[in-house]
């Protein structure tokens, strides 16, 4: 029998005998027809080579993590497989060559599943997709209509100014208003040591400003000396207080009275079991340089309890310039 190099056997004889040459040439042939995937060898990943020179089909294995195509190519972890999907495919970096390979991870740890939704990943949710099926645009925010549904409305400048404000003044400036501050009263207020045991509003009176500060208090019962006590903390800040109820000597045993600002009682003298009025009225003027701090308050002179109606007491502080 003669031997026959023919890559192609084209001769289809049984009188010749084909060459190992020509039998892989003819094998290699029909693979590559096929398109079919014929390991080549590994990839040391590391130093982020270019893409060999490849056929379609061709696949390599990284040996080693890093990146395939260059410096701005696919990352790759050991094991994954590098795979030519274009024929005649030139060696390159990914710019170049990238879109004639493709890589398969084969590590797949860390891999998202079933178990992590709603655990380690965000699980669907009515009200997050709503939000993310608006179109954001300036000046807008978002807010719920009802179970799962939203909608855009209008949120200018201003309101995120103020928004963002920490007081109530700065709030009141941007607004162009004077602010206001009004604590209601009621109920038993105890001194519990020989010291005055307080309630009422501590306010900022910021520098440069003015405020009207009112009291009311209206008292159903009291066993000690009791009243509305003002006080700025500052020396630099003035007030100026007017009572409404004129000081006579001694103790009066009936009806209101006012020394200073305290209501005047005495132990010996029995429980107020009738309404007692007390009023305060100041104008209270920073212009220290700096903000200070005013407290208005209602309190017991000694130890004992004092009954306050809730309804008929009040204490106001209004800003009323600056």
């Amino acid at each position: 029998l003669a031997s026959d190099t023919d890559t192609s056997l084209t001769a289809n004889s049984d009188l010749r005998v084909a060459t190992q040459k020509a039998v892989k040439a003819y094998v290699d042939q029909i693979i590559a027809a096929q398109d079919a995937m014929v390991f080549k060898g590994v990839i040391d990943c590391s130093a982020n080579p270019n893409y060999p020179a490849a056929n379609c089909g061709w696949t390599y294995r990284a040996s080693v993590a890093g990146k395939i195509g260059g410096a701005s190519g696919v990352v790759t972890q050991a094991g994954d497989i590098i795979l030519c999907m274009v024929d005649g495919t030139a060696s390159g970096n990914q710019a170049t060559v990238g879109t004639s390979w493709t890589v398969i991870q084969a590590n797949i740890d860390g891999a998202l599943t079933t178990l992590d939704i709603g655990v380690t990943v965000q699980a669907y949710a009515a009200n997050l997709a709503a939000l993310a099926g608006l179109t954001s645009a300036a000046d807008q925010m978002p807010y719920f209509t009802g179970s799962g549904a939203a909608a855009l409305t209008t949120l200018t400048s201003l309101a995120r100014s103020i928004l963002g404000d920490s007081t109530q003044i700065a709030a009141c400036n941007h607004l162009g208003v004077k602010p206001k501050a009004v604590v209601g009263l009621g109920g038993d207020v105890s001194n519990a040591t020989t010291t005055l045991a307080t309630t009422g509003m501590t306010f900022t009176v910021e520098d440069g400003t003015t405020y009207l500060v009112t009291a009311h208090l209206t008292i159903q019962s009291s066993s000690v000396a009791c009243g509305i006590v003002f006080d700025v903390s500052a020396s630099g800040c003035a007030s100026d207080t007017n009572f409404n109820h004129a000081q006579s000597a001694g103790v009066q045993t009936g009806g209101a009275s006012a020394s200073g600002s305290i209501i005047s009682r005495s132990a010996g003298v029995p429980t107020i079991n009738t309404d007692l009025p007390c009023s305060l009225t100041a104008y209270v003027k920073n212009a220290t340089g700096s903000s200070q701090t005013a407290v208005l308050q209602f309190a017991a002179e000694t130890s004992g309890t004092v009954k306050v109606i809730g309804g008929k007491s009040f204490i106001v502080a209004e800003r009323i310039a600056g």
